[in-house]
């Protein structure tokens, strides 16, 4: 197993180039792979897939290749922040908070995937990027380890995984080897079998071990106590699950008798005509990819100036898509221009709107 960090460099290498060649073009397939594996073997996206963790890894490799120290989190404010991210993601969930969303602008790992994928980001998100990923030298994983919404909906759907990491408490020597080389600062000697939704399978504490066969990754054997706390997480996760898919489907989606519209006149301060610039006056029809489906559009054009953008149809959970069409659309309209950035947490809805307007003035028909 001391081999197995040189597969997982590999293997998270390949997948940041396949994120930035391909990962589009079979997104739905992939997720449903994620999901499945994540259900059954636990968090392994975060520690094996992820591009912007595979980022942070390397400036950690970066940081101890040039003697840098790292810092630890005191573990009384760990024990607290590591559940800021949950926290976050309920938010979300119940669709509560502007300023969560506003906040969430910000997200290095959604702003990463925008970089690689070759989409714009300001240079504000940028320098977000760098700055956790310069943390990441002094810290191990510290956007993961609090503010990962990806990552915390994965750690919830690994509670129910089948296999995971085991300790044989006979053969271990306390040590601690293991807790020290968590990236995700986790009490391992104290499990048996590590359930931990912050757990992101890397599979460092098994390569640090010094006794062999102490940690081994297997299928769980619960004890009656194990069984019972483990009935109740089951319950409360599968109440969180509800919740979102609750509010995900709770309205029904656009059609072409319920159109949605956003007009010149309901955005102040609209810019010199740009993206409209040699359009003849008419409505122009667009279509593009969203999460879940196309997305078509209606974009009225006069005196080069975009006076409406009107959302045909889509296929997208509706809570998600007016988060991002609300937004988005007059960002477009006041700017009169396509380059503006995706509302945070519900960035394919985004893009699909943006791709969906331009597409409409460049190659949509009357």
């Amino acid at each position: 197993m001391k081999k197995i960090q040189d597969y997982r460099f590999l293997v998270q290498l390949l997948c940041l180039i396949l994120t930035a060649v391909s990962f589009s073009i079979s997104f739905k397939f992939t997720l449903l792979l994620i999901l499945t594996l994540t259900f059954f073997t636990g968090v392994f996206y975060c520690g094996w897939i992820c591009p912007f963790g595979f980022i942070q890894d390397s400036f950690d490799h970066i940081g101890s290749a040039f003697g840098i120290k790292k810092r630890e989190v005191p573990k009384s404010l760990h024990r607290i922040l590591k559940f800021s991210r949950y926290l976050i993601l309920l938010l979300l969930l119940l669709n509560w908070s502007d300023f969560i969303f506003t906040i969430l602008k910000f997200d290095p790992r959604v702003n990463f995937l925008e970089l690689i994928s070759g989409n714009t980001v300001t240079i504000i998100l940028i320098l977000v990027v760098v700055f956790f990923s310069l943390v990441s030298v002094f810290f191990q994983r510290p956007f993961c380890n609090y503010l990962c919404v990806q990552g915390a909906k994965y750690g919830l759907l690994s509670l129910f995984r089948i296999f995971t990491i085991k300790r044989d408490d006979e053969k271990c020597i306390g040590c601690k080897k293991c807790e020290k080389v968590c990236p995700m600062h986790i009490d391992i000697t104290n499990s048996v079998n590590l359930r931990d939704p912050n757990c992101i399978n890397c599979f460092q504490c098994i390569s640090s071990c010094p006794i062999e066969k102490t940690l081994t990754f297997g299928k769980v054997r619960l004890s009656r106590p194990e069984k019972i706390h483990f009935s109740k997480v089951i319950v409360i996760v599968s109440l969180l699950f509800s919740l979102f898919i609750y509010y995900s489907t709770s309205k029904s989606h656009a059609s072409g008798n319920d159109r949605q519209t956003i007009t010149s006149e309901k955005v102040e301060g609209i810019a010199s005509a740009d993206i409209a610039k040699g359009i003849e006056d008419g409505t122009y029809n667009g279509s593009s990819k969203g999460y879940k489906g196309t997305v078509q559009v209606e974009v009225r054009v006069e005196n080069e100036i975009i006076k409406s953008i009107d959302i045909v149809s889509y296929q997208d959970d509706t809570v998600w898509f007016n988060r991002a069409k609300d937004t988005v659309l007059s960002e477009i309209i006041k700017s009169q221009n396509t380059a503006v950035d995706a509302v945070a947490g519900a960035t394919y809805s985004s893009s699909g709107i943006i791709n969906a307007v331009s597409n409409a003035l460049n190659n949509g028909d009357k």
